[in-house]
């Protein structure tokens, strides 16, 4: 799910358990209308999802998900 700072629901997606949160994310960017940030948990720290968002003008913040990793 994405929300707005106000906690407006901007899009929203249920699927099953098999599949990863970062690419359940990706079709959800599609729905954002203006620049900004997306925050999420460690799960969502995948390239792919970095450069879908940014292709949306979006950041993606994200704890990585192995710290100290190269």
């Amino acid at each position: 799910m994405i929300t707005d700072l106000c906690g407006y629901v901007v899009a929203w997606d249920v699927r099953g358990m098999g599949t990863a949160e970062p690419e359940a994310a990706k079709p959800l960017t599609d729905h954002l209308d203006r620049p900004g940030d997306l925050i999420g948990d460690s799960v969502y720290d995948a390239n792919p999802l970095h450069q879908h968002a940014a292709g949306r003008q979006a950041q993606l913040i994200a704890p990585r998900m192995r710290p100290g990793a190269g």
